[in-house]
């Protein structure tokens, strides 16, 4: 929503419709001289086929999951840029932004201006204050997190069971909570796994 929608309206861009639903789609429109800004989720980047572009006209922004340092490296490998990743929540809006480089160091996350983060003191996980939401006390995400010197931060694991399959929000409870009504099932274990792509394996008995 963010840079789909609202970012190309305040800098007067051009949206392209329809969506780019496959990497051979993007190769279609890529090609261009004018300025292309490429809207997109890690799980589509990381199919990506190996494209050459004029990289002086293009930006990359990805958002709904993390991107893996692999995968951000075959990125800039096949199109030449590193994608500019996009942290936020239904609940928070944007909340940080970060790009990878091909440096062996890992930079952290960097909170937009209006956005102020800090550690939940109970949970240690990242405590959200913003101007996109109205809470005195902020908000605290699902992500346990290491706030540098610097004020940029690190993530670290998740709090609760809920996990992204493909940019997609998955609940591991409810999908065990929903197994356990079956007469045949007497327990079950939920856990997300991730080889070649992201999918989530369950244990039953």
């Amino acid at each position: 929503l963010l840079f789909y929608l609202f970012w190309p309206m305040c800098a007067d861009r051009v949206i392209y419709f329809p969506s780019l639903n496959y990497p051979e789609s993007i190769e279609v429109v890529i090609h261009s001289d004018r300025p292309i800004t490429l809207v997109s989720s890690p799980a589509l980047l990381s199919r990506m086929p190996n494209i050459i572009v004029d990289t002086k006209n293009l930006i990359v922004f990805t958002s709904g999951n993390l991107l893996k340092r692999s995968d951000a490296l075959w990125i800039y490998q096949t199109i030449g840029v590193f994608p500019i990743e996009v942290l936020g929540s239904t609940e928070t809006g944007g909340v940080a932004f970060k790009q990878q480089s091909d440096s062996s160091i890992e930079g952290g996350w960097k909170p937009f201006p209006t956005v102020k983060i800090q550690l939940d003191q109970t949970t240690k996980c990242l405590k959200v204050k913003s101007p996109f939401f109205k809470s005195a006390d902020g908000f605290v995400m699902g992500d346990k997190a290491q706030i540098n010197k610097d004020g940029t931060f690190q993530l670290l694991e998740r709090a609760d069971r809920i996990v992204k399959i493909e940019g997609k929000r998955v609940s591991l409870s409810e999908i065990e909570k929903r197994l356990k009504q079956h007469k045949f099932i007497k327990d079950a274990y939920a856990v997300s796994m991730e080889t070649n792509r992201q999918y989530i394996a369950i244990i039953i008995v």
